[in-house]
């Protein structure tokens, strides 16, 4: 289930309904009320920012899958959504279903292809995420393989970007992108009924500042101040990230649509 912490913020309790594959426990996540900056981005990182593209909503769900298990981003995804009247759980939460190969060239169809894959599996509509920091003195990677990229440890990732990056001269600017997709089985067939995507520009500093936040946060630098991730609160963190913008997008269509509360 989502959770979130932080001292800041007010704690709502959100009722739980039961479905089917997933265990009834009760749901807490945080609500954070801070204002926010909005960064819309295309697959391409040199695009400019469309809107969020979707298709109508026909019916209500009251359950939505959220498609990781990572607890960094279940924590910023679950301050977004807190307080929207949905029971969200993660994949935590059910039976193990297989990983899908992410066979995508770009953030938006790997995210597309993981709600898919598992909103066919769970029967449960299901939002999922992709995301990564592209480089662009390194033609854009790690990108779709940030996570992939060598190294056991993050760490060892950071040793492994700056000896590839020792080679050109700095700025080292670069980008962290977002994509979110939005997928609900119906009957044989799975819908994908609305994508949104997030992004923020800044700088990769010369060695990993601060202990907050996770993945490459203590490596990029965020505007306007430059601070890096691993610097900034859990709540100035998500008020100018990519996945922060990607999810706000995400939660503003959800509330648009015609869904009965």
């Amino acid at each position: 289930m989502l959770n979130a912490a932080s001292s800041q913020v007010d704690a709502l309790l959100v009722d739980l309904m039961h479905a089917s594959r997933i265990r009834g426990d009760p749901l807490r996540i945080i609500a954070v009320t801070r204002p926010h900056r909005v960064y819309d981005e295309a697959t391409t990182i040199a695009a400019r920012p469309p809107p969020c593209q979707n298709h109508a909503m026909r019916t209500a769900w009251p359950v939505v899958l959220v498609a990781t298990t990572n607890p960094g981003k279940i924590r910023e995804i679950a301050a977004v959504m807190a307080g929207f009247p949905a029971t969200w759980h993660t994949l935590g939460d059910l039976a193990p279903i297989p990983e899908p190969p992410e066979t995508g060239t770009t953030f938006a169809e790997n995210a597309r292809l993981k709600a898919v894959a598992y909103a066919g599996a769970s029967g449960l509509p299901t939002v999922a995420e992709d995301s990564g920091l592209a480089i662009d003195a390194l033609d854009g990677r790690p990108g779709v393989h940030s996570a992939r990229y060598p190294g056991g440890t993050y760490a060892e990732k950071f040793t492994g970007l700056y000896e590839e990056l020792a080679a050109h001269a700095r700025p080292w600017s670069a980008q962290f992108v977002a994509a979110v997709a939005f997928a609900v089985p119906d009957g044989k067939h799975v819908a994908v009924l609305c994508e949104c995507q997030g992004h923020v520009a800044g700088e990769i500093v010369p060695a990993p500042r601060g202990s907050h936040g996770f993945g490459y946060d203590p490596i990029f630098a965020y505007p306007p101040d430059g601070r890096t991730g691993g610097e900034l609160s859990a709540e100035e963190k998500l008020a100018h990230s990519h996945r922060g913008a990607a999810f706000r997008q995400f939660r503003a269509w959800l509330e648009a649509q015609p869904v009965s509360r």
